[in-house]
């Protein structure tokens, strides 16, 4: 397990249980890839204000290339685009 960091942007969100959600990003270095994020849903994680389609973030997360899924460990806002979303 090695934990790498990336641009990326969501593309596809789905609920995974009460708490978390596994997120479909496009990344800089390894295309498409998808995470869950755990606990994401709670109402005291700040993670839950970035998760929207067509965010550009700096993620990261622990990558087992046995795993379909990897785990989200980190992420970072660095553009919503509020204009393409006001249309």
């Amino acid at each position: 397990m090695e934990y790498e960091s990336s641009e990326a942007i969501i593309f596809n969100l789905v609920d995974y249980s009460n708490t978390s959600k596994i997120i479909s990003f496009l990344s800089s270095s390894r295309g498409k890839i998808s995470c869950i994020a755990k606990g994401i849903k709670r109402k005291n994680n700040p993670w839950r204000y970035f998760c929207d389609r067509l965010n550009l973030l700096e993620i990261q997360y622990t990558w087992k290339p046995s795993r379909e899924i990897q785990t989200l460990t980190e992420m970072n806002l660095h553009n919503n685009y509020p204009a393409i979303k006001k249309d």
